[in-house]
């Protein structure tokens, strides 16, 4: 296995001046930093100071979808780009990675995130205030999350809601419901490639969430989109 080192020094000539994006191979991410597999919606974390400032929080790692990849020289598929990310906002990459997935996209006008990073930008989220999530999910310790199942959807349409559950997967929601409590119920779904819009969670400047849908084209949504848990 070889670290395609060329591509990578010359986008690291771009971090000092430009917004950079930073791609590599799934295998190659085998021996990026932590020395262990990454995978899509991983992220991996700083400790000390990078590119020159302590804001600098980690990469959020996500696998390229809608986004315009014209005139790019990248590595042979799959891809995985890693994104640039405050310490702020590494509670919810390390929880609820989606949700900072969604919020990037929505705050940038890409669907569903870009794939540049921003130096020296604001953070998206701010402290953890008021929310649901941090009864579900350890946000300071990191000792319990929600749990996500994959291909698990959540659809909403004009006058109604519905979950889609793959039979695969018939185990791990039965897992996830015997340990509930009888009031509560929560599991993490998966991004929908088929959705035409997503719900993103937006703090504002109060630190008050809200909620706010982005389209993959922009355009007002149509019959169907993923509905992402708060």
């Amino acid at each position: 296995m070889s670290f395609k080192e060329p591509s990578v020094s010359f986008l690291r000539e771009k971090f000092d001046s430009f917004p950079f994006l930073f791609v590599t191979s799934l295998i190659s991410c085998v021996l990026l930093i932590t020395g262990k597999f990454i995978g899509n919606l991983e992220n991996i974390t700083f400790t000390e100071d990078f590119l020159g400032s302590k804001e600098h929080g980690g990469f959020l790692f996500v696998t390229p979808t809608f986004q315009k990849l014209d005139d790019l020289m990248l590595s042979s598929n799959p891809l995985l780009c890693g994104i640039l990310i405050h310490k702020q906002e590494v509670p919810w990459a390390k929880v609820f990675p989606i949700r900072l997935m969604l919020r990037l996209g929505a705050e940038y006008g890409v669907y569903p995130t870009p794939l540049t990073s921003i130096r020296h930008r604001k953070p998206l989220f701010g402290k953890i205030g008021h929310t649901v999530m941090d009864l579900l999910v350890d946000l300071r310790n990191y000792q319990y999350t929600l749990h996500t199942i994959d291909n698990l959807f959540i659809h909403m349409e004009m006058g109604r809601s519905y979950i889609k559950i793959p039979l695969r997967k018939y185990n791990d929601v039965m897992k996830v419901i015997n340990t509930s409590n009888e009031h509560v119920i929560s599991i993490g779904a998966s991004f929908n490639y088929q959705a035409d819009s997503h719900l993103v969670c937006v703090q504002n400047e109060d630190g008050i969430y809200q909620t706010q849908a982005n389209s993959a084209t922009g355009d007002p949504r149509k019959s169907k989109y993923h509905s992402v848990q708060y």
